[in-house]
């Protein structure tokens, strides 16, 4: 993970997730100073990747390698969890045609362009347009920010 990936999901987006998934159960790439509130917290030195995840499920994962956290995201929804992911929404990406378009119950192409919390984010807005993915959800929650394509 590089330092680039410390950009923490803001309040705004938090608070969709957790009335999307009936609060948020397992946030597999938490890290110290992220507004995410869940049971299993699993930060870079707990290894999200190789811990259990349950319910539902918050995932901001590194942008600088998005596909293992979408296959698993993938996987564990086919185990009856539900998961939303934040992601860069580009679909000219390897993961994006992998685990996106055929394995995504949703998509949501957000209005706004992300201002991500951390050292390294400041609070600026991303250079990028982002989109929320489900697995196992419908992404109702967030109509009022994003355009949702339901796959």
């Amino acid at each position: 993970m590089r330092p680039s990936d410390e950009c923490y999901t803001p309040n705004w987006l938090v608070d969709l997730a957790e009335l999307e998934l009936d609060g948020i159960d397992t946030d597999p790439c938490w890290a110290e100073g992220s507004h995410v509130r869940a049971a299993w917290q699993y930060d870079r030195e707990a290894d999200g990747l190789v811990r259990g995840w349950v319910g539902g499920v918050w995932l901001n994962p590194p942008y600088s390698n998005v596909g293992p956290w979408l296959s698993k995201a993938v996987r564990v929804s086919s185990e009856g969890c539900r998961v939303v992911a934040l992601v860069k929404a580009d679909p000219s990406v390897g993961w994006w045609n992998r685990y996106v378009w055929p394995k995504a119950d949703a998509v949501g192409f957000l209005r706004k362009r992300v201002a991500f919390d951390g050292a390294y984010a400041k609070g600026r807005g991303a250079n990028f347009a982002s989109a929320v993915v489900g697995y196992g959800c419908e992404l109702r929650a967030f109509a009022s920010v994003a355009h949702v394509v339901r796959l």
